[in-house]
């Protein structure tokens, strides 16, 4: 959990924070850069150095050992309502914790993955969208955690979320699956193998909001040979275009055009022939985002780019 700044390693202490805790100190021997922190820290008489050393371990929190709190949390039974809000807050503040990938993989190390596994299948939904939530930030762009996930058959349990009662939980397990699989050829097939992809174009009749982030992760999955026989058999273009028909959300668009576009270059007779059909209502959507002011045009550029491309692609 150390980290190297300029070549300096100060036990299990960031030299990135220690910036901030040398800033007063040397305010006066120099501009504050890290750079400048570095060499001055080096220049230090020995007792200046153990005394500063001493004062930051003193504000310094041991992060395994709090993660160790928090996972003894989700191990404790449930008794009550207060129980479940201690779970709750503990998988918050773990969350936190491991937006650093280091520590992603030390709550794996630690034997703290395993007890937030088993809060994907708890009586409340908050817990079990925390719990996903936290899993996906653990995988996310990290393939040795991907990897563990593997090791612990978590993908069976997220894809089974994907169909959850509660459709923030659905949000969040779309989330999940889509860190798990992001360049991942084994997860990709084992989440073909659970039908994890027909689930998927199923959520395409949902709110907004969880509309959006399964036509991201489609975009991603439509580009892998394995995965178009399967789009092809669920009718997804076909969805799309109902989809389109009643969009009214700017990320429903943003995200169902960018579908469309890859899918316009991975089976593009069909996709064109999409676009075709409905092209009366990509023609008013382009005159209504023309209309738009110049800062919320701005704000919806790439929305307009993949729109701009699919029309470009069909001669539209």
């Amino acid at each position: 959990m150390s980290a190297d700044a300029g070549g300096l390693r100060w036990g299990d202490v960031d030299a990135f924070t220690l910036q901030a805790i040398l800033q007063w100190s040397l305010r006066q021997g120099g501009d504050g850069t890290q750079e400048t922190a570095s060499h001055l820290f080096e220049a230090m008489d020995p007792e200046r150095r153990r005394w500063l050393q001493q004062a930051f371990e003193s504000l310094t929190v041991d992060i395994v050992e709090e993660m160790q709190k928090h996972i003894a949390i989700l191990k404790e039974p449930d008794t009550d309502e207060e129980s479940r809000e201690k779970k709750c807050t503990a998988l918050e503040a773990l969350q936190e914790m491991i937006e650093d990938m280091d520590n992603a993989r030390d709550l794996y190390v630690i034997g703290g993955l395993q007890p937030v596994v088993d809060m994907l299948k708890h009586g409340s939904s908050e817990v079990r969208w925390r719990a996903a939530e936290l899993v996906g930030t653990v995988v996310q762009n990290n393939p040795v955690c991907q990897q563990f996930a593997l090791e612990l058959n978590l993908l069976p349990i997220i894809v089974a979320m994907l169909q959850d009662d509660d459709v923030k939980v659905r949000t969040k397990a779309v989330r999940t699956v889509s860190c798990l699989v992001r360049e991942n050829s084994s997860l990709v097939q084992g989440l073909l193998a659970l039908d994890g992809v027909e689930k998927l174009v199923a959520l395409l009749q949902a709110p907004a909001a969880l509309c959006a982030r399964v036509l991201f992760l489609l975009s991603y999955l439509c580009r892998l040979p394995s995965v178009g026989p399967v789009l092809e058999k669920t009718n997804t273009l076909e969805r799309l275009g109902t989809l389109l028909d009643e969009a009214g959300d700017a990320a429903v668009w943003e995200q169902g055009l960018q579908f469309l576009r890859n899918m316009l270059e991975v089976q593009p007779a069909a996709a064109a022939t999409l676009a075709q059909q409905h092209a009366k209502v990509l023609r008013k959507h382009q005159q209504e985002l023309q209309q738009l002011s110049a800062e919320d045009q701005d704000a919806r550029r790439e929305e307009g780019e993949h729109l701009a491309a699919v029309l470009a692609a069909v001669k539209l």
